[in-house]
């Protein structure tokens, strides 16, 4: 339960509940790696950073990012975040062969929808 998580990683049920709905930001490295470890998955999968079932990730890898995190202080866990983000977004354009332009003259509904999609990506904040 809620309860049960706040206490083992002792935090307070608000603290606890203000981490799940990103009312606080800057969660501590040392309750990440709390968290990840009750629930047996990486801290890089706590944080969005890795899909649980479908990584390419070997073990090696994922304990040298866990370690790496943990020693962080706040201020650069987040700046490691923002990075990462920036990085996805970048991956994402990467992987799409085509960017839309803005400017389409009577898009179709499927171009309209990629215009929309490259505009959310060029629109997340950088660095």
């Amino acid at each position: 339960s809620q309860t049960e998580l706040a206490d083992m990683i002792k935090v307070s049920k608000q603290t606890l509940y203000k981490y799940e709905n990103n009312i606080i930001t800057n969660v501590p490295s040392d309750k990440i790696e709390a968290i990840a470890s009750i629930m047996n998955i990486s801290p890089a999968q706590l944080m969005g950073w890795e899909d649980s079932a479908d990584t390419n990730n070997t073990p090696v890898q994922n304990d040298l990012l866990s370690n790496t995190i943990s020693q962080l202080n706040e201020h650069n866990v987040n700046k490691v975040i923002k990075y990462a983000q920036n990085l996805l977004a970048i991956q994402q354009m990467e992987d799409e062969p085509v960017l839309m332009a803005a400017h389409h003259d009577n898009p179709t509904e499927e171009q309209q929808l990629k215009i929309n999609k490259d505009m959310d990506i060029l629109k997340r904040p950088t660095l």
